[in-house]
């Protein structure tokens, strides 16, 4: 088994490259969402046409998401890191001219291989480049990547398109890969030599055995619990604020419950840091998720709706870090943190691509309470199957200790 070497100290300039590589990556998906009103008008197609070409990014990670972890295991991650920004750079170029509709389209499908490479490897260099004793904590600030990235495009976009044009949003996201890419060849490790004798039979093994990584609970848990999560993330951003009692609430709270997940997502990453058993603090935090949502439902338009939405959120930024944060604790080889990435990434696209749908549902045959009593129900599905995870003994997820027993 090709264990991660253990690092003395935590290179932090590499950590928070590698974090600012994933925040371009959530750029990706939140340069068109800032944008989709420009480039209805500009392309003059309907809503759904531009939410197709925002999703298909997503879609790659649904399709590919655990071959990318089984090629990202045999090519390393710094080769995947740079194939990808290269990648990126070269859409995000095309995307600034403003190409025709079918052209935008493609450039997003290439875009899809860019952010599932960086989403996959960069959390997987970040745990090589931490020392054992800050994996957690540095796990947990990749969990803030996606919520910052939203917070960072929705300040800046209205400047830019208001002096630039929306197009110039692509072409800045272009010079950030630009200048993130050469920052990370500065101080990101050097990859140790790997002979690959036929690159494309490599993609045709990690393509066919991509759904191997599902037979190792050790490798899957975080990915799985992970699903549970961002089926009830991006719903609740969306629908949560508009539960509010008035206009002015709603407003505050569609701007405050992704600020809150983050320092849910930083807090998670500390309480990881000393807890023993990953899957039991997963169980435990989705079992308070689920107390806090079902008390959702009997404020709804009261005094205290909004306070308990925020701390519904920041559990929910807890779980996304603990989610995170078990791979490394599960997983001791490159190639399983991998492999375990990849599964997170599959599904979590999966997640996040029925939730807001099924939230949507709900809301309009039931009603506004049926939005936290359905995120109840999710909860307490969660918390059923990590129970079932941590009695499956033979799997070695009990606990840290025995996760470093098994082998890869």
């Amino acid at each position: 088994m090709n264990v991660v070497a253990s690092t003395q100290n935590t290179r932090w300039p590499a950590v928070l490259v590698l974090w600012a590589i994933g925040l371009a990556a959530a750029m990706q998906f939140a340069k068109f969402s800032v944008t989709f009103a420009d480039l209805t008008a500009h392309y003059q197609v309907s809503d759904a046409s531009i939410a197709l070409v925002l999703s298909s990014v997503g879609i790659m990670g649904i399709v590919f998401g655990t071959a990318a972890g089984a090629l990202v295991g045999s090519i390393g991650p710094r080769r995947a890191i740079i194939v990808a920004c290269l990648i990126g750079i070269l859409a995000s170029i095309v995307q600034t001219l403003l190409p025709p509709f079918a052209v935008v389209m493609a450039s997003r499908l290439l875009e899809g291989v860019s952010h599932l490479l960086i989403v996959v490897a960069a959390p997987t260099a970040i745990i090589a480049n931490s020392a054992a004793r800050h994996r957690s904590l540095t796990m947990g600030l990749w969990a803030t990547f996606f919520g910052v990235a939203y917070a960072i495009a929705g300040l800046i976009a209205p400047t830019i398109q208001n002096s630039y044009g929306f197009s110039a949003l692509y072409g800045l996201h272009a010079a950030l890969l630009i200048v993130l890419l050469g920052a990370y060849l500065l101080v990101g490790r050097r990859a140790p030599p790997v002979v690959i004798d036929n690159l494309a039979h490599e993609i045709r093994k990690a393509w066919l055995g991509q759904f191997t990584v599902y037979r190792s609970l050790r490798k899957s848990a975080p990915g799985l619990a992970f699903f549970w999560h961002t089926l009830l993330f991006v719903a609740l951003l969306t629908f949560l604020p508009g539960l509010a009692s008035d206009e002015e609430t709603t407003r505050l709270l569609a701007t405050v419950l992704p600020l809150v997940t983050i320092v849910g997502s930083f807090a998670g990453g500390a309480i990881a840091q000393k807890a023993e058993r990953p899957i039991g603090q997963l169980q435990f935090t989705f079992a308070i998720f689920g107390v806090l949502a079902i008390s959702l439902a009997f404020v709804l338009q009261g005094p205290a709706y909004p306070v308990l939405a925020c701390v519904t959120m920041f559990i929910s930024g807890i779980v996304q870090a603990s989610s995170f944060s078990a791979i490394p604790q599960l997983c001791h080889s490159e190639a399983d943190q991998a492999e375990s990435n990849g599964a997170i990434t599959q599904l979590g696209n999966l997640g996040a691509t029925c939730g807001t749908p099924l939230f949507a549902a709900a809301l309009s045959m039931f009603g506004n309470r049926s939005v936290p009593l359905l995120a109840t129900i999710i909860a307490v599905a969660a918390v059923v199957m990590l129970v079932a995870i941590a009695r499956w003994r033979p799997a070695g997820i009990g606990s840290m200790s025995e996760a470093g027993k098994e082998g890869g």
